[in-house]
């Protein structure tokens, strides 16, 4: 199973991508115990480990994040 390049969510969401990113891995097979009410740093963590592990299914040559606010797969850009 492999991401699809692109926008995933939308910026416009806020803090609801925190815990969307955080879904989007467990589908992928993330193993993560429920995390409702969990402290925001906390929850912060748990969206790192979350991208750190959705990398794993980016196409190569993209990576998985934050850009410009939204969220997605974004190819990797070599600056000059």
């Amino acid at each position: 199973m492999q991401l699809e390049a692109g926008l995933l969510f939308d910026g416009n969401q806020g803090v609801y991508n925190t815990q969307r990113a955080i879904e989007l891995a467990k589908t992928y097979g993330m193993e993560v115990e429920d995390f409702q009410g969990l402290a925001s740093d906390e929850m912060q963590f748990l969206e790192d480990d979350a991208i750190e592990y959705l990398e794993n299914f980016a196409p190569d040559g993209h990576w998985v994040g934050y850009n410009e606010g939204d969220f997605g797969v974004w190819p990797i850009v070599e600056d000059d």
